[in-house]
């Protein structure tokens, strides 16, 4: 729910933040989560991590896998988590290690 509200401000901003949304995939129904998506007017992600519905253990790693792939390629100046604990740890823990394999 948070998310929208961040992304519509930051490109909103006198001088708009670019903007990389990415979503963790962990509601694995299609029509859930366009549900949800489309009565909180979260803007479509611009990748999907896919996580599933596996266990926590697989959906952190299938997450944290993802983020760090993003950090890597992409190497944004910030990083901003929003949600669930598990999508929070995961890319979280995914910023920590970038930083610390680039130092």
């Amino acid at each position: 729910m948070q998310i929208a509200s961040v992304i519509r401000a930051m490109q909103s901003a006198s001088a708009p933040l670019p903007v990389g949304h990415a979503h963790t995939g962990k509601h694995c129904d299609p029509e859930m989560n366009g549900q949800f998506a489309r009565a909180l007017e979260i803007p479509n992600p611009d990748i999907n991590l896919n996580a599933g519905s596996g266990t926590l253990a697989v959906q952190a790693a299938v997450a944290l896998r993802g983020y760090f792939a993003i950090l890597e390629q992409d190497h944004p100046a910030a990083v901003l988590a929003v949600r669930d604990t598990n999508s929070m740890v995961s890319c979280c823990a995914s910023r920590l290690i970038a930083r610390s394999i680039r130092r």
